[in-house]
């Protein structure tokens, strides 16, 4: 329980807008996936903030003479789907954020904007991501979802439904 955060990332426009209590408190340039890597479009909730992360291509099944392979440690990252988008501190593409989408899928931010990121953010705060190239339809289970469903599609699945 706690004030009302919402992130809204444009991909396009590369820069998160964070809003507290329905007021913007801070705008933060970002890095999101780049063609083929693409953040998925939709309505996620952080799901959990982890101080240091290793992050390894080959958990996606990229093999390390790959060119797209990468491990990299991590840190103040704020997971947004099971299969690994997360919000995290990004030193190498500082340069590409607020200008180009340069990640593996993840939302690129500084360190600093990382550091204030994880000190404001609780776990269950919304983040909806838009105009990325990629849908989060069909992605149901990718983290906590439900947020990309409608009322009525809900309440099918309910146990209370009439």
């Amino acid at each position: 329980i706690g004030p009302s955060v919402v992130l809204t990332q444009d991909s396009t426009r590369h820069q998160m807008t964070v809003k507290k209590n329905g007021k913007v408190v801070r705008t933060i340039p970002t890095s999101s996936g780049r063609p083929g890597y693409d953040t998925r479009s939709g309505t996620k909730v952080v799901m959990s903030k982890e101080p240091y992360v290793v992050m390894d291509a080959a958990s996606l099944g990229v093999a390390e003479d790959d060119p797209d392979y990468y491990r990299l440690e991590v840190y103040n990252a704020m997971r947004i789907t099971w299969s690994g988008e997360y919000i995290h501190s990004a030193p190498w593409s500082v340069g590409s954020q607020g200008y180009y989408n340069v990640s593996h899928g993840c939302i690129n931010v500084s360190p600093d904007n990382a550091s204030w990121l994880m000190n404001t953010l609780n776990v269950g705060d919304v983040i909806t991501v838009k105009n990325s190239g990629a849908s989060h339809d069909g992605n149901d289970g990718n983290g906590w979802t439900q947020w990309n469903e409608s009322w009525s599609e809900w309440q099918k699945g309910s146990a209370l439904k009439g």
